[in-house]
């Protein structure tokens, strides 16, 4: 059988030459360090001329994107012509893609770099981090975004792996936590300031007869009666009631607790209720009722006072005025009050004008982190967002107990602070 017939020209002689062994090729080696060097001194450079923000660099290779996407092109193929060409061969077009690229991946590793270094900083409080970490989940999504060329499986991708909502999740939980701490330490100077000023309630006093009624008739208690509770109170004192000595009262209510918070007055004295027979006896000032002074029983928790003690207590100037001297219930809106007219108004400290600034940068925040949430979920996420931590603010100022609540402006992008009375 004949040999198969090989097509193509006859192999030619071989004219390579034979590379030297690695032994005896010099290598000119880089100097440790000459990269980084070359490289801080650009960023230098940059600095010097006024480097150019995030924002603006992140938008320019967006419009290459752009550009791209109507053309029918993706953004990696036009990096793939990069390499085949080469730095040398580019075209002003080309070059400016290539430019506007690196920027924005310098973006991105420099604020990854600023995070870390802010992460171990003592220096730096707890806005600043939350500021600086926004900016990176923001870079890390438009970059993964724009070199993708706005493809829909990428965005899939971004939120299918969950990472960047825990790291939303995480700088809300940071930011929520502040925006408490600032409400406390509001309301703790609020106390500490009016405590060393004389005060008068703003506005008309309460009527007592809208937070309940006569408990008996002008002189259905006789002077007997008067002299039979005197001999009670003397030779039979009442044993302050316990929580489990309960049963046969009249008190609708559950018994308060062991230790009730106590109340104060405007002197600053505590004013808590003395433990008598509130049926004979007004427990605010201990006197038994008489004709002069009626027995007058609220509303609210079915306690009995005397009618001119109540009114004088709901009306004063304490701070708890608003609440029952027994039980701590809520009997009306707390009057707001002001300084007494000639002595000297309650300046605003430099303090709560510090806490009106950190409060109006953590509202920005959330704004902020709002808006790189509606980047990954879209715009009709964001205030869903918005009222997800409002309401999340609100019912931590209602269980700590801060007398305040979050209350969305008619745009319903921002929210306002105000006072709040959650037991009315």
């Amino acid at each position: 059988m004949a040999p198969p017939e090989v097509c193509g020209s006859p192999a030619r002689p071989s004219t390579a030459t034979h590379r030297q062994p690695p032994s005896r090729i010099s290598i000119n080696a880089i100097p440790l360090g000459t990269v980084q060097r070359l490289r801080d001194e650009a960023e230098a450079r940059i600095a010097a001329q006024g480097r150019e923000t995030d924002t603006v660099l992140l938008r320019r290779a967006q419009g290459h994107a752009s550009a791209l996407r109507q053309s029918g092109r993706t953004y990696r193929q036009r990096l793939r012509v990069v390499a085949a060409v080469g730095l040398l061969n580019m075209g002003p077009s080309l070059t400016q893609f290539f430019h506007d690229h690196e920027n924005m991946s310098r973006a991105v590793m420099r604020s990854n770099e600023i995070a870390r270094r802010s992460r171990s900083s003592l220096d730096v409080d707890t806005l600043t981090y939350v500021e600086i970490c926004i900016i990176v989940v923001r870079n890390r999504l438009s970059h993964q975004w724009i070199t993708s060329t706005f493809s829909s499986r990428a965005r899939h991708e971004m939120r299918t792996t969950g990472a960047p909502d825990a790291d939303i999740s995480t700088l809300r939980g940071l930011l929520e936590d502040e925006i408490v701490r600032i409400i406390t330490t509001w309301d703790e100077l609020s106390i500490r300031d009016l405590a060393d000023y004389e005060l008068n309630n703003v506005g008309p006093d309460h009527n007592i007869d809208d937070l309940g009624q006569d408990a008996r008739g002008p002189g259905v208690q006789s002077e007997t009666m008067v002299d039979v509770v005197s001999e009670l109170r003397v030779d039979n004192p009442i044993p302050t009631s316990t929580s489990q000595d309960t049963k046969g009262t009249n008190n609708p209510l559950p018994s308060p607790p062991p230790s009730p918070s106590p109340i104060f007055a405007s002197n600053g004295t505590v004013v808590d209720a003395i433990q008598v027979d509130d049926d004979h006896c007004c427990s605010i000032c201990t006197e038994p009722y008489t004709e002069r002074h009626r027995a007058f029983s609220l509303t609210r928790c079915g306690h009995t006072f005397g009618k001119a003690c109540i009114n004088e207590w709901v009306n004063s100037t304490a701070r708890n005025a608003n609440l029952c001297p027994n039980c701590r219930a809520m009997l009306c809106v707390r009057r707001p009050r002001r300084p007494m007219s000639g002595s000297h108004a309650v300046p605003l400290p430099d303090d709560r004008d510090y806490l009106q600034s950190r409060l109006n940068q953590s509202t920005r925040l959330i704004q902020r982190l709002a808006d790189v949430r509606a980047g990954l979920w879209g715009l009709h996420t964001r205030n869903a967002f918005f009222d997800e931590c409002m309401d999340g603010l609100n019912e931590r100022f209602f269980t700590g107990g801060l007398s305040w609540i979050l209350v969305p402006t008619d745009s319903g992008e921002t929210w306002t602070l105000q006072p709040h009375d959650w037991h009315a």
